[in-house]
């Protein structure tokens, strides 16, 4: 693995509203209620999420579905 790749990558809200398929409004409303990971900001208009965050919260939705 090269020092660019990384094994728990970051994704924009961009990559989460694309891989969730849900507005963005919709994500920060859930991060405000604590039903959705929240952010790590790596600068002032900057925040990102890990993967394996994302992953996790998927996962725990499927698990109180079924």
């Amino acid at each position: 693995m090269s020092a660019t790749q990384s094994a728990d990558p970051f994704l924009t809200m961009n990559e989460i509203v694309e891989l969730t398929k849900v507005n963005p409004s919709t994500i920060h409303r859930w991060i405000e209620k604590g039903l959705f990971p929240a952010g790590i900001k790596l600068g002032v208009n900057c925040t990102r999420w890990r993967t394996s965050a994302i992953i996790a919260w998927q996962e725990s939705l499927e698990k109180k579905a079924s």
